[in-house]
């Protein structure tokens, strides 16, 4: 057993709202998460680094534990992606609420 490596093509297309997209195709069809580039299981581990220390210092400790190059920039725009979400899903079970 070792590293299963695999290639992912990325697909940019234009959304309904005018704006460039980018997809991974094998990413949809499986049903993975992801924000950009980024995988859901590192994003988990942003999300975990974040809530203890500050953002420059979470991208240093992902780095380093994961080998996995990103910034204090990725890591809060990550952050601001999962709010956005989060306040989607709030919006969604209000309005199921008061339907």
């Amino acid at each position: 057993m070792g590293t299963v490596e695999f290639d992912k093509r990325i697909y940019g297309h234009v959304n309904s709202e005018g704006k460039k997209e980018y997809v991974y195709l094998l990413d949809e069809y499986l049903k993975m998460d992801a924000i950009g580039h980024i995988s859901t299981n590192l994003i988990e581990k942003v999300v975990e680094n974040v809530t203890e220390m500050s953002y420059r210092e979470a991208a240093k400790n992902i780095e380093s534990l994961t080998n996995q190059s990103i910034n204090h920039t990725t890591a809060w725009n990550i952050i601001q992606k999962i709010g956005e979400k989060i306040a989607e899903l709030e919006n969604v079970k209000q309005q199921d609420i008061t339907s």
